[in-house]
């Protein structure tokens, strides 16, 4: 059943603010009727300040625009985030949720507890000229953060400056909040402000340790940015990108799910065209020795691969996938010595004393999570002799920054790679007009790296 954006809303959930100035006046009156929210004991949070706050213009801490620090997240790191549902909590004027929006994020919804906020954001949207544009993609609503209670979690959560806004004693119900709206794999990306002190009252000092206290218990920590980029005025900012907490015997559980269902869509029953077109067409010469192709499945690649003068290692995490290839190797009368499949790990298995002077990668990279990435490049300058050739089959190239979905597959593109590889391999090879599968055409790129 489709649900709409105005479906994350609880049907409990207080009014929301609409375009309409009718809609606005009505939503301003229902929720002046919901209790306050006290936020410390002296008083100096109480809701109706920060209504009074919002409602004489928000001077203070309103950035009139959107989070630098996030737009450099996004637009100079790169940093890929899972797309779908996305949360702004304590959204203000909304600045950060409309560049959300316009990044091409499909379901933005800002949430504030203060009614004048809200009908800022919608100010803001109709100055813009986005009402129309981005009608079902963007939502503002009033509600309050702790008892909020979407129908559908989200995929990610932003926020600057709610962590600093509530009390103290309230952090770890912050935490408890976002995990109860954050689904599994999800990611949390909070800008911290302020470092420095400030007084007795909101925005409170807030520190990274603090921050990672509270959370620890649901999310691992993937990136922190003490350097971000900040306005004018606001030194000191600290941003921080979390992704719910998902182990890697819980990440298998995803494939071996995959494997066990019988829905390996990924697997095109042959080997690679644009690989056959690389080491049969063009002769590429392989270094001898031995070689791995981790995320081997039904092992096509490996079998072709492996040769008198090359071992092949075929890895892979499920049982099912292994036992296939086998059982196509033998088939083929391929003698197991020269092609051998194994459940492995790849990020954990004992590395043999001559390493691997060989690497086929495809539908891997993209299989792992982005966070994974990075580790990915270093295990592979681990297990590869220097001057090991590393083939990476990019796969599924993104087209454009709307076209990025969650995973997996994970979209992918060359800077991906680049940003991985560079400091331990050279990039000796690629053809971005490779051959492909008649169905990923303009999806794929095949490189071939050398180990410095």
């Amino acid at each position: 059943m489709a649900v709409s954006l105005e479906g994350l809303l609880s049907s409990t959930s207080t009014p929301k603010v609409t375009t309409s100035a009718v809609a606005v006046a009505a939503a301003a009156a229902a929720a002046a009727q919901i209790r306050s929210v006290q936020i410390d004991s002296k008083g100096s949070g109480h809701k109706p300040e920060w209504d009074a706050y919002w409602a004489n213009g928000g001077r203070e801490y309103d950035q009139r625009g959107p989070s630098v620090a996030l737009q450099e997240l996004l637009e100079v790191h790169r940093w890929l985030l899972p797309r779908g549902r996305c949360l702004v909590a304590g959204c203000g004027s909304g600045y950060d949720a409309l560049y959300l929006a316009k990044r091409g994020f499909p379901h933005v919804l800002g949430i504030d507890f203060c009614e004048p906020a809200i009908a800022r954001a919608h100010k803001l949207v109709e100055a813009a000229g986005g009402a129309s544009a981005l009608a079902g993609k963007l939502l503002f609503a009033v509600e309050n953060f702790f008892t909020f209670k979407p129908l559908l979690r989200f995929t990610i959560a932003y926020e600057y400056g709610l962590f600093s806004a509530i009390a103290p004693s309230q952090r770890q119900q912050w935490a408890d909040a976002y995990a109860r709206m954050i689904v599994p794999q999800g990611s949390l990306i909070v800008v911290l402000f302020p470092l420095i002190h400030r007084g007795q009252s909101p925005p409170y000092q807030v520190t990274m340790a603090e921050c990672e206290h509270y959370l620890k218990r649901y999310f691992v920590l993937l990136r922190v940015d003490p350097n971000c980029r900040c306005i004018e005025g606001q030194e000191g900012n600290e941003l921080v990108s979390k992704s719910s907490e998902v182990s890697a015997n819980e990440y298998s559980k995803i494939w071996f799910n995959y494997w066990d269902s019988g829905t390996t869509r990924w697997d095109m029953g042959d080997v690679s065209p644009a690989l056959r077109e690389l080491i049969q067409d063009k002769k590429w010469e392989l270094p001898s020795g031995q070689g791995i192709v981790p995320g081997c499945g039904r092992g096509y690649d490996a079998m072709f691969l492996a040769c008198p003068g090359l071992r092949m290692v075929g890895a892979d995490l499920s049982q099912l996938a292994v036992d296939a290839a086998s059982t196509i190797r033998d088939s083929m009368n391929i003698p197991a010595e020269m092609a051998d499949f194994q459940v492995m790990d790849f990020f954990n298995f004992d590395i043999p004393a001559s390493q691997y002077q060989v690497a086929y990668d495809y539908t891997f990279f993209c299989a792992i999570h982005p966070s994974m990435r990075a580790d990915w490049g270093q295990r592979y300058a681990q297990i590869l002799s220097p001057g090991a050739h590393l083939i990476a089959l990019m796969y599924p190239l993104a087209k454009a920054e709307e076209d990025m979905e969650r995973g997996p597959p994970f979209l992918v593109s060359e800077d991906d790679y680049h940003r991985v590889l560079d400091a331990n391999f050279e990039l000796i090879h690629i053809d971005p007009k490779c051959q492909t599968h008649k169905t990923r055409v303009g999806e794929e790129i095949i490189t071939v790296w050398r180990r410095k």
